[in-house]
């Protein structure tokens, strides 16, 4: 094709937005950190936004389960690095795209990766990886846009300076390390233990019984179906013209999106009370363990 020419590739987008905010939109650097069905396709919906400077983190390949969800998965694209696959997308969307990619990012790198960027979007499957992130970004004044979905039931909220804690969203403690929010996140204990709280997730995310108890079990992962997973990286991205233009009111935690199958609201997030002195209960477990351990 010709020179690639931005105004006329963008040209949609005009009469929504201004040519000062359509810039803006063009100069902000995004990182999305984990590429699968949220992060992958909001790398996408931000490129035919007319965002040009993006930075994708994610270690996984694509496999054939991530066929109904993942916006870069085709059977001929299975065996890639899903950041590969996507910087590709990108630069054909947009061939002058400046696009970073990395393959992994440890939790000690966080800090030093948020920096500089204007936005960050946490999509990783690793829920402790994504409250880090949040945690790192609040304390650099660097806005994070979440999506969160469970089977057919998803969250979407803007965590800024002023913003509760993401842990304080969720019924977490505030400030564990890394190390023991996975052990929490990832642990059948945890879940057996919370499972009338993770009920909740069960019947808006439309779970099965079997699948919820194998769930609980640690024996299967939390399903997810394309619908769900693109509407709720479409809200996210919808988050991100927002902070970027200033157009609108972004929802902001406490704040969310409520998104099931018969509905989209706006709530506050309000962890039952039971579910901290559930997790209490577990730490305090965890770490008689680890005292018998060292003894």
């Amino acid at each position: 094709m010709d020179e690639f020419n931005y105004e006329e590739a963008f040209n949609r987008n005009y009469g929504i937005f201004g040519k000062e905010e359509q810039e803006k939109i063009r100069e902000t650097k995004a990182a999305i950190i984990g590429c699968g069905g949220i992060g992958g396709c909001v790398s996408v919906l931000l490129a035919r936004s007319g965002v040009e400077k993006i930075t994708l983190v994610d270690p996984g390949k694509y496999d054939l389960s991530n066929l109904n969800r993942q916006i870069g998965c085709f059977t001929d694209t299975i065996g890639r690095n899903k950041v590969d696959l996507l910087k590709d997308e990108i630069k054909r969307i947009n061939p002058k795209a400046r696009v970073e990619t990395r393959l992994e990012i440890s939790d000690k790198e966080l800090r030093g990766f948020i920096v500089g960027n204007d936005v960050v979007i946490p999509a990783a499957d690793d829920f402790a990886l994504g409250f880090l992130v949040i945690r790192e970004a609040k304390q650099l004044g660097i806005p994070c846009v979440g999506g969160y979905p469970t089977g057919a039931f998803s969250r979407v909220s803007v965590f800024l300076s002023s913003s509760p804690e993401a842990e304080e969203c969720f019924g977490f403690p505030k400030g564990l390390s890394y190390p023991t929010l996975k052990k929490i996140t990832t642990g059948a204990t945890y879940r057996r233990l919370g499972r009338k709280f993770l009920q909740r997730y069960k019947e808006e995310g439309g779970l099965q019984e079997d699948w919820f108890n194998q769930f609980v079990e640690g024996k299967v992962t939390l399903p997810s179906i394309g619908p769900i997973v693109w509407l709720t990286a479409s809200l996210v991205v919808c988050e991100v013209l927002k902070l970027i233009t200033e157009r609108w009111q972004p929802v902001v935690a406490p704040d969310y999106w409520h998104v099931t199958m018969e509905r989209i609201r706006i709530e506050k997030f309000k962890p039952p009370s039971g579910l901290i002195k559930i997790v209490a209960s577990f730490l305090h477990g965890l770490q008689t363990k680890e005292t018998q351990h060292g003894g």
